[in-house]
């Protein structure tokens, strides 16, 4: 948020060495970072290294939600083993209004 970065190199070269879990929260980096807004891993091109990225819609896009990027084996596991409310957030009134009155 304030301008300070992971150290993404060495992060992913500690990663390749001991073979981690890297997860990466970046909540401030989404359409910000990155050539095409493609967030901190694709500012520091290792987004083939990060196994699961976590971002926010609700920061640059100015909307509500959030997303979890990852390969379909840990799709599977965070959907049977996470908490249900990750999944269960309800829309704002605000945004549910400004929905419906786009659908007029």
């Amino acid at each position: 948020m304030d301008g300070d970065f992971a150290p993404m190199v060495e992060l992913v070269k500690l990663r390749k060495k001991y073979g981690f879990l890297l997860v990466l929260d970046d909540a401030h980096g989404t359409f910000v970072c990155g050539k095409s807004g493609g967030e901190v891993a694709e500012e520091f091109n290792c987004e083939r290294d990060i196994d699961i990225c976590i971002g926010t819609l609700s920061k640059a896009a100015g909307c509500h939600g959030g997303f979890i990027a990852c390969s379909k084996r840990w799709k599977q596991f965070i959907q049977s083993r996470g908490h249900s409310f990750i999944f269960s957030t309800s829309a704002s009134i605000p945004i549910a209004a400004a929905a419906h009155g786009n659908m007029a």
